[in-house]
């Protein structure tokens, strides 16, 4: 409540308009995914849970089924599922109403998701109106917020990265330990945090808590099913390549990728840190550059770049200069495509695509359009460390 007392006018006046903005772009995306009906764009959130949970009650996610999500999008899909058993018996009825009821709860973690962007805007002193155009009015806000759970840890990565600069290693590391247990890739950046966060003292308090989260948030379904829940980690690492440049030079079930993929990572994202830590930067732009930079060169580094992995980026877009606006909205046009290309058979039709090839195979003009957006990430991860040591460091600050 003091929070809401400390609000202005203006505050109040600033929120509502982009609660406004995020409702509309949201309820088109709302929409496009809906299940059977709507934009026939593909969805995980629909997808994934018919195939894992089955039906009306739901299966126990981990406890009596296989889910390839964390924990907490697995709490999320299971307790969906049961509120829309409650409402009606009719399977179809229940699966719009879990489809309704699993979008509120991303709804409200994409509105929370903004407002940190907007405290973190305050903080480092960069217009607010970059997150219209660099995270609202987005082709990812329309086509990937829905796609699957993303947003959740991106949520907890943004908010856990705002308490680092804050100086607040016990939250930040907390956070952190959400965002794994939502989406694992999302807390990718703590590695940056910690690398370049503060004395040994904070640094332990950083990664003892966050450690400590995700092991009490994984302890009940490691209890209830610890196969199910080794199975997750055995279900993501033996992935093929997918939507990454490697396809040039591996077959999609080539094991040799994921050990490029490996010495790459040792490489991109250990090097970059080391360099930030002996600059001059100020530790708000310290921890937003290297954070950007890890989270930029795991998913050029990976064998693996799904489209909707640009969530993550997006707040970086917004509060750091490291791609003029024209660029980033092709790149981001260009990772949406992956998906309203390569997984609607409606929109296919309407563009007058005839599918005939494997749509992750190299001979697909879908994998051609994902390599583009690849090297455009590295183009833009490879500018900023330019702009790191041939410019000045304001230079970075959106």
């Amino acid at each position: 409540m003091n929070g809401l007392k400390n609000l202005t006018t203006n505050d109040l006046e600033e929120s509502s308009v982009l609660l406004l903005a995020t409702l509309v772009v949201f309820l088109i995306g709302f929409w496009l995914h809906m299940p059977y009906s709507g934009g026939h764009i593909y969805s995980d959130i629909v997808s994934v849970y018919q195939a894992r949970l089955g039906g009306f009650p739901p299966k126990a996610p981990y406890a009596e089924a296989f889910f390839e999500y964390p924990v907490i999008v697995a709490a999320l899909a299971y307790a969906s599922g049961l509120m829309a058993s409650l409402l009606t018996k009719e399977y179809y009825t229940a699966l719009f109403l879990y489809y309704i009821i699993t979008s509120a709860v991303l709804f409200f973690a994409t509105f929370l998701t903004i407002l940190e962007l907007v405290k973190l805007c305050d903080i480092c002193g960069i217009k607010k109106k970059r997150i219209y155009a660099y995270f609202i009015i987005t082709p990812s806000l329309l086509f990937m917020n829905l796609l699957n759970w993303y947003i959740l840890g991106v949520y907890f990565m943004v908010r856990a990265i705002r308490l680092s600069i804050e100086d607040r290693p016990v939250h930040s590391g907390t956070f952190f330990g959400l965002s794994a247990a939502s989406n694992f890739i999302t807390a990718i950046p703590s590695i940056a945090v910690l690398i370049t966060y503060g004395d040994f003292k904070r640094k332990m308090k950083f990664a003892i808590m966050g450690l400590t989260a995700y092991f009490l948030i994984n302890l009940p379904a490691i209890l209830s099913n610890p196969g199910n829940w080794l199975r997750f980690w055995e279900y993501h690492a033996s992935w093929y390549v997918e939507c990454n440049w490697q396809i040039l030079l591996f077959d999609m079930f080539d094991p040799n990728a994921r050990m490029l993929s490996a010495a790459l990572m040792s490489i991109l994202i250990i090097l970059p840190l080391i360099v930030l830590r002996k600059t001059s930067l100020q530790n708000h732009i310290k921890i937003l550059l290297a954070s950007w930079l890890v989270i930029a060169w795991f998913l050029f580094a990976n064998y693996v770049y799904t489209p909707q992995m640009n969530m993550m980026l997006l707040p970086f877009f917004t509060l750091l200069s490291i791609a003029p606006y024209p660029l980033f909205m092709l790149f981001d046009t260009l990772n949406s495509a992956i998906i309203v290309v390569g997984f609607s058979g409606f929109i296919q039709k309407v563009l007058g695509i005839k599918y005939t090839v494997e749509p992750w195979g190299i001979n697909s003009p879908i994998q051609w359009i994902a390599i583009a957006r690849s090297f455009l990430l590295l183009a833009f991860a490879l500018y900023s460390l330019y702009a790191t040591f041939r410019k000045s460091s304001s230079n970075l600050v959106a």
